[in-house]
């Protein structure tokens, strides 16, 4: 059995109670590929987030008809996709549900700053603030290339150190969120770049995210793969918690 912990970031705007809204509150899972779990996360995302990041989402069969994948969709949620999506050799490894209920909440994709079935890079705006770039990932090999994602990312890439979030399924060991893991050669390429653009980890160290039972040894296995991370500018604004 393998779960993955949903991560809650909220990100407060504005102390001003009449500004609306005055807070965005994001979601990320891992969905394992789990129609059922990518459901029960929207389901129970209707009262908790306005935006939910979904890595490894569920993906039907390839519709001639529509030139795209199969997707599930909800009704209180519109559904984005990277525009690779149809692409019908390599299934889309993110997807991102905007809620409905927040006419002032702006989700613009931005794939002209950076295109990959792995990666969303989107703009979010709100009446009266700033917008940021939200960078929605899942780090795994590319069948082409057999590049993780973070490389492609990170090596190709002028990575921005403003206005930024990055949250996802990092798939990356490293001590600075878990100090009891040794360092792999792709979480050093996040490690090297997150510093060199003074992120924040959002994390809090050692709280495992991932959860998987292993019957050889009748023992769970936990880690630390789901990170989030922001730009310095930001530091302020979010806080960041596990339910």
């Amino acid at each position: 059995m393998t779960s993955k912990w949903r991560s809650i970031l909220t990100l407060k705007l504005s102390n001003a109670p009449t500004i609306t809204p005055s807070s965005i509150r994001l979601l990320q899972l891992n969905c394992g590929k789990n129609n059922n779990v990518m459901q029960g996360c929207l389901e129970t995302a209707v009262h908790t987030a306005d935006i939910v990041l979904l890595q490894e989402p569920w993906v039907g069969a390839w519709s001639k008809e529509n030139g795209a994948y199969t997707m599930s969709s909800h009704c209180s949620f519109d559904l984005l996709l990277p525009r690779g999506h149809n692409n019908n050799r390599i299934k889309p490894r993110v997807a991102t549900f905007v809620s409905r209920s927040l006419s002032h909440l702006k989700v613009n994709p931005r794939p002209d700053i950076f295109d990959d079935p792995y990666v969303q890079v989107l703009e979010v705006s709100a009446v009266g603030h700033d917008s940021f770039l939200l960078f929605n990932i899942y780090n795994e090999r590319y069948p082409d290339t057999q590049q993780y994602t973070m490389e492609r990312l990170f090596t190709d890439y002028s990575f921005p150190t403003t206005n930024t979030i990055v949250v996802g399924d990092m798939n990356a060991h490293h001590p600075w969120w878990n100090g009891r893991i040794e360092i792999e050669k792709h979480a050093s390429t996040l490690v090297s770049k997150m510093e060199a653009g003074h992120f924040h980890l959002l994390n809090e160290p050692d709280a495992p995210t991932f959860f998987q039972y292993r019957s050889a040894t009748h023992s769970l296995y936990e880690s630390v793969l789901d990170l989030s991370f922001c730009s310095m500018d930001l530091i302020e604004h979010p806080y960041h918690a596990s339910i």
